[in-house]
């Protein structure tokens, strides 16, 4: 993603001798690339997310995302990064101790989605085993 002023835009890795990627696409908010591992014929969508500030941007970038999945819904989906947006207050960090408007919208997303939210303590990502719906 080609970085906008001070933004310094979205960057995926990938090892070329173990990935292929066969189709890419970026927004504003996200690069996404359908990657096929090497000796592999599965294919996974792999989404790099960077969420806008403005709370009325918010809604339209989790649409976006919909959107997104829908066109590929029949591979496997990973998708992180940093949405700029909580579902809980344990997740503030600094500012007013109060939900935004688009924590309902944010919830409903990763419901629906079926996204696990991989938590932080103390700067480290862990997931805890989740059933499978």
């Amino acid at each position: 993603m080609k970085a906008e002023n001070t933004a310094g835009g979205i960057l995926t890795l990938w090892n070329p001798l173990k990935i292929i990627i066969v189709d890419a696409e970026a927004t504003r908010n996200y690069l996404s690339a359908i990657i096929q591992p090497m000796g592999m014929s599965e294919t996974f969508l792999v989404t790099n997310v960077y969420g806008p500030q403005r709370i009325d941007e918010k809604i339209s970038f989790l649409s976006s995302l919909v959107d997104l999945r829908s066109r590929h819904k029949e591979i496997p989906w990973v998708l992180g990064g940093d949405f700029n947006m909580i579902k809980s207050l344990s997740e503030k960090k600094g500012g007013t101790r109060i939900l935004s408007k688009d924590a309902a919208g944010f919830h409903s997303f990763t419901e629906d989605m079926n996204m696990v939210d991989s938590e932080v303590q103390n700067g480290i990502f862990y997931m805890e085993q989740q059933k499978r719906r």
